[in-house]
Parts: C-alpha cells; structure tokens; sequence
C-alpha cells in the first residue's frame, strides 16, 4: 500500500468521526432546546390573608405543577386593592382536576 491511500483512508476515517460526533451534539442540543421551549398550563387553588379562596393560572416551564408555586408567591401586588396569597393549597395541570371539591367547585365557576 502507498502512503497515499493510507493518509487518504486515515482522513476520511477521521472526518467520519468528527462528523458522527458532531452529529449526536447536534442531536442532544435538538433534545435540550425542545425540552426548554415546552409550557405547561397550570391552575392552582390559592388561600387570601383575610380569608377567601381563589383560581390562579401560570404558564411557565415546569416538570411538575407544583414548581408553579413558587412563581406564584413571586408575585408582587400590584395595588392596595389586591389580596395577598397566605396559602397555594393545591396545582395541577390545566386539564386535570383539583384533588379537592372545593377547588374544582371554583374552577367550574371561574371565568377563563
């Protein structure tokens, strides 16, 4: 065999790696930018200090409802006027039902 042929296969051995490796990057960046760009729709079943229940909707990126609490107690007040959250007694995904009574009680009243 020459030199040549060996250099030529060598190269193309090595392009063929680089290629293949770039390409499973590629493929797990796809995967992650995909797993950012998910929203998940979320309802949950808040208390008032001074008493009174409520439904509150947060849109956000979230593995798991709950991880919609703490956006929700990040919420600022806006104006005197509005209450503020004491309690997030419960959250579920948008399509899915309160495990209380109550809580699906009002979210069949609230307006969307």
């Amino acid at each position: 065999m020459s030199w040549s042929y060996i250099l030529i296969k060598s190269s193309l051995t090595i392009a063929l790696a680089i290629s293949l490796e770039a390409h499973a990057e590629k493929s797990h960046q796809q995967k992650w930018e995909e797993s950012l760009g998910k929203q998940m729709y979320v309802k949950c079943y808040v208390e008032y200090f001074g008493g009174g229940n409520d439904i509150r909707f947060v849109i956000g990126g979230f593995k798991k409802p709950n991880e919609a609490k703490r956006v929700i107690n990040k919420l600022k007040v806006k104006n005197k006027n509005e209450k503020k959250i004491a309690k997030i007694k419960e959250c579920t995904e948008m399509n899915d039902k309160f495990k209380s009574a109550q809580a699906n009680h009002l979210f069949s009243q609230t307006a969307r």
